[in-house]
């Protein structure tokens, strides 16, 4: 996708794949446009804290994954909002709730 930026980018597919009452999990603290990209696009926030570390919690954030949630966006952090988390371990956890991830 080309887009004027990460938040363009975010915001196009924000409004292309929510809608009102859908849920988006993100790690909090997150980028100050992540809330309001997600209110305009409809959703509602579903804010995982970062461990004590400043890492995702990827349990925490697997757990609030229930079948409602149809698709699924990993934002691995360019600025100091939590630690980049390999590909690895965001497939392995991912297979779990979504097979052949």
């Amino acid at each position: 996708m080309v887009g004027p930026g990460s938040a363009g980018v975010l915001q196009q597919l924000l409004l292309s794949l929510c809608g009102d009452g859908d849920e988006v999990i993100h790690a909090s603290p997150c980028f100050d446009a992540y809330p309001l990209l997600i209110a305009i696009a409809g959703a509602r926030c579903l804010p995982v804290p970062l461990t004590e570390l400043g890492d995702h919690d990827l349990p925490e954030i697997l757990a609030r994954v229930t079948p409602p949630h149809a698709s699924r966006h990993t934002v691995l952090p360019a600025q100091s909002h939590g630690g980049a988390v390999c590909r690895t371990p965001i497939c392995a956890d991912f297979s779990q709730i979504f097979p052949g991830t």
